[in-house]
């Protein structure tokens, strides 16, 4: 989803999600629009789950997670 500030992490996240094969879509959308999972993404958080994440997203998220949970 596209808005609030150009982020960094965003990208990263991106990248690496196609790395992985996942399909990245990008855009302005409206809560009823929405379908699938969604991640939210910021240096603060890392990869943040909205919801119960499926099992092929578990390596995405934890190569993000911010280095105050890893330690």
């Amino acid at each position: 989803m596209e808005g609030g500030l150009e982020g960094l992490t965003r990208e990263r996240v991106a990248e690496a999600a196609q790395a992985l094969g996942f399909r990245v879509e990008r855009g302005f959308f409206r809560p009823g629009e929405l379908w699938g999972h969604l991640l939210l993404a910021g240096s603060g958080v890392g990869l943040l789950p909205v919801g119960r994440p499926p099992e092929e997203l578990l390596p995405l998220i934890k190569r993000f997670l911010p280095a105050c949970y890893t330690e």
